[in-house]
């Protein structure tokens, strides 16, 4: 069973050209996340009720063309518009603070659960729920980690994209070796913000993998492992199938034999 040749093949026909470009030569776990993370990433259409952070709206309130293009979104997201085609483009690498810094965003909006909206000419940070939707601000080559940081903490410390850990007496800076523990613990450093008053983490906290969600990478080994186990059970010619957005199976294709690969 060629599983990368399989995967790639559905990907190419699924999903947008921008994400499946870069998929020629790497691993079926890698393909498998790249699809499972594209799939977490899609908005499903609903109404919600927007909530803007202090600062973004200060900044609409003086700037006519982008409140425009905002308050149209507003009524997308109010009525339940369909924004599919507008969201979770990739996004270009940002040069702000450090090449390490601007990486973290572009890479960890994933694991924050932070989309972004193309508006026209603007690129617009959204972190949705089933019910709201809170708008953070604009992604350009400016944007860092801690502006994002910063206003989840202070205007959404509610909305379940961050969780704060009260301080407990005098804090000491976190040195290099703190670091390091933390990411052996699976946490991902770049996800944890220390202030006087708390230390807060944003998304799940986990560490990330390359471009991919770190929860779509365990989810794609355990898909992975399973189909592999059911080809080797099957025997023949095998091929791995899309049953659906979700759910796959392994195929025989001599005896017509399908096996779906348990949920993961």
């Amino acid at each position: 069973m060629n599983l990368s040749q399989d995967i790639l093949t559905h990907l190419k026909r699924t999903i947008p050209p921008a994400e499946s470009a870069n998929l020629e030569g790497r691993s079926a776990v890698e393909m498998m996340t790249a699809y499972l993370s594209w799939r977490t990433r899609a908005v499903p259409r609903r109404p919600r009720t927007v909530q803007v952070g202090a600062g973004f709206a200060s900044r609409l309130r003086s700037d006519d063309e982008l409140r425009a293009m905002v308050e149209q979104l507003v009524r997308d997201l109010e009525s339940g518009a369909e924004i599919g085609e507008r969201t979770n483009k990739l996004l270009e690498g940002s040069s702000a603070e450090s090449k390490s810094d601007a990486d973290a965003l572009r890479f960890l909006l994933d694991e924050w659960r932070i989309s972004h909206v193309v508006v026209h000419s603007a690129v617009v940070l959204v972190a949705f729920t089933d019910t709201d939707a809170y708008l953070i601000g604009t992604y350009d080559a400016n944007t860092t980690r801690s502006d994002v940081a910063a206003v989840l903490i202070e205007d959404f410390p509610h909305s379940g994209f961050v969780r704060a850990f009260p301080s407990v007496g005098k804090r000491k800076p976190a040195t290099t070796e703190d670091r390091a523990a933390v990411k052996a613990a699976g946490i991902d450093p770049r996800s944890i913000v220390e202030r006087p008053d708390a230390t807060y983490m944003l998304g799940t906290g986990s560490v990330g993998s390359g471009t991919w969600g770190w929860n779509a990478r365990l989810r794609a080994q355990a898909v992975i492992d399973a189909a592999t186990s059911l080809a080797r059970h099957l025997g023949g010619e095998a091929h791995f199938v899309f049953l659906d957005t979700e759910r796959f199976a392994v195929r025989n294709d001599r005896t017509g034999v399908e096996v779906p690969v348990p949920a993961v």
